[in-house]
């Protein structure tokens, strides 16, 4: 291993790669590299300049989103100005990014370079929300802000828009409190007219329209998500003390992986993720692709004869996330029930629920 990019506070990344270009969140302020430049793929490539596009103001950043929407890859990065959520959407101009005479362009006063505007982006939008949010998600045709209000559908061609689920809803009048109190973490087709909407406590599944169905029934997750991935057809939810994974469509649990001080570090959503069920839903094969990334603290060292008692190393264990090839047991005569993929959801959420014909490792 060695290093190939020397920023700190870093919060996220993400890569177009269709464009060669990786983005980086670091300190609140956005950049944009040449990936060939940080991982020459050829000798030729070692000669990309290293230096990096600001695509964001100074410290003002607070998450960015990358992804498809009517044919065109964008990247929408949001900051604060009072009370309201500013948003930006840039496209990346290819015949810009390709350009490889230009004269390097860096940026950051603590390396001594001077900053100069990017010209790998143009501006496609800007507009603003009245709340403040979270994260933000591509849809087919639309985007969806994770806010205080709740859901936010935007159209960015008129920016009309329109928030659910709506808490004046009288089968909601349960769930309304809850709805104002929890956050919203997420949100995955689960079926071609149907989403399941992913709170921090709980889920909601929702028709195109934003209507509760299913009976407006919540489901319960044994933990509090603290983050939400997604490797189709299964939602993982990430407590500080285990994964929770769930199916989309049912919302039934299939397993829960313990750990301590668990988060996610890649939630295995991106332009390339196919996001939607197929013709007979989400029946077809898993990808066995790994997308979810985590960490969680390694159990305690071995003391090291001689050492003080009181070193003890700290240690984190990186992993990656793949769901197994489902085992057919001996004697089925077709191929397992729903039911078979899934582990009872009343198991203690402290210890691993591991169901032979579904297990993540």
């Amino acid at each position: 291993m060695r290093r190939v990019l020397h920023l700190k506070m870093v919060t996220q990344c993400a890569m177009l790669e269709d464009f060669g270009i990786f983005l980086v969140l670091a300190d609140k302020s956005l950049f944009a590299y040449h990936i060939e430049a940080l991982v020459p793929s050829s000798p030729q490539s070692a000669h990309t300049s290293q230096t990096p596009q600001k695509l964001s103001g100074n410290k003002d950043v607070h998450f960015f989103s990358v992804g498809n929407l009517n044919n065109r890859t964008l990247v929408i990065y949001m900051k604060k100005k009072g009370l309201d959520s500013v948003f930006r959407v840039l496209e990346p101009v290819l015949g810009k990014i390709n350009e490889r005479s230009k004269a390097p362009q860096t940026f950051g006063s603590r390396l001594g370079l001077r900053s100069q505007r990017s010209d790998w982006f143009r501006i496609y939008r800007d507009f603003f929300l009245p709340s403040e949010s979270f994260d933000l998600i591509f849809l087919k045709a639309k985007i969806v802000i994770l806010c205080t209000k709740g859901f936010e559908i935007m159209d960015l061609i008129d920016f009309k828009s329109v928030t659910i689920p709506q808490r004046d809803e009288p089968r909601l009048e349960k769930l309304s409190k809850r709805l104002e109190s929890c956050r919203p973490m997420g949100m995955f087709r689960s079926s071609k007219d149907e989403f399941l909407l992913c709170y921090d406590e709980f889920g909601l599944y929702v028709d195109r329209h934003g209507d509760p169905t299913r009976s407006a029934q919540a489901i319960e997750w044994e933990g509090t998500a603290e983050h939400v991935a997604w490797h189709p057809p299964y939602v993982l939810l990430f407590d500080s003390r285990f994964i929770e994974i769930r199916h989309v469509e049912t919302g039934r649990l299939a397993q829960i992986i313990p750990g301590n001080d668990v988060r996610c570090i890649w939630d295995g959503q991106g332009p390339q993720v196919n996001n939607a069920p197929g013709v007979d839903g989400w029946s077809e094969g898993v990808s066995q692709e790994p997308r979810v990334h985590g960490v969680m603290n390694a159990p305690e060292a071995i003391p090291v004869p001689g050492a003080p008692r009181n070193a003890r190393p700290t240690a984190q264990h990186v992993f990656e996330l793949i769901p197994t090839i489902p085992l057919y047991l001996p004697g089925s005569l077709s191929s397992p029930s729903q039911s078979t993929y899934f582990a009872q959801s009343n198991s203690p959420p402290h210890s691993p629920t591991l169901n032979p014909a579904l297990s993540w490792r």
